[in-house]
């Protein structure tokens, strides 16, 4: 089976069961438990572990959010069962302020693409957010910071001047001087 096949879903428990190529699944540290804490990001090895493992151990699923978790936790929830963002933390918003950001993204233990979503984490870097992914039938997206509006350097120019500044126009196209006082009282 290669890497491109969709995982299967196991129909007594609703989890993904996922194949892997025999060498990676060798090459892959077994995880005979979940960590309590840790204060450092997890690599590719030991999130795709704990997902390809997770499914012998129903303890490691949380049902309900934990309130305000403690510091470097990790704790596995499943998307669809429970509101793990009510947890009392700030979760960074999409622009339009209502929903949570999530960024969509592969999940590649030594070249070969095992998984699905993670989720943004809150703004403390010390929380872990592991989640159990998607079956492949979400299109994947990316959330890219935007992009500058001016290059740096000189600033483009005012529209209102019609792409010429005042003082570098041709002397014929220049406004004849204020001398000051009334028309009137100017010299001829």
């Amino acid at each position: 089976m290669s890497s491109k096949d969709p995982p299967e879903v196991s129909a007594e428990r609703g989890h993904l069961k996922v194949f892997l190529p025999r060498k990676l699944v060798e090459c892959l540290p077994k995880c005979p438990v979940l960590p309590k804490e840790q204060l450092r990001w997890n690599t590719n090895e030991e999130i795709a572990s704990y997902l390809i493992t997770f499914e012998k151990h129903d303890e490691w699923l949380s049902c309900s959010p934990k309130t305000r978790p403690q510091n470097g936790s990790v704790i596995l929830y499943n998307r669809k069962k429970v509101k793990y963002r009510k947890d009392g933390y700030c979760w960074k918003k999409r622009k339009d302020g209502k929903t949570t950001r999530e960024d969509h993204m592969k999940l590649k233990v030594q070249g070969v693409e095992v998984g699905g979503p993670q989720t943004q984490p809150p703004p403390s870097p010390k929380n872990h957010l592991v989640t159990p992914w998607d079956p492949p039938r979400t299109p994947p997206t990316r959330c890219a910071p935007p992009e500058p509006r001016h290059r740096a350097g000189a600033l483009p120019e005012r529209a209102g001047h019609g792409g010429v500044r005042p003082g570098l126009r041709p002397p014929a196209l220049q406004p004849p001087p204020l001398l000051g006082g009334p028309p009137a009282l100017r010299p001829p």
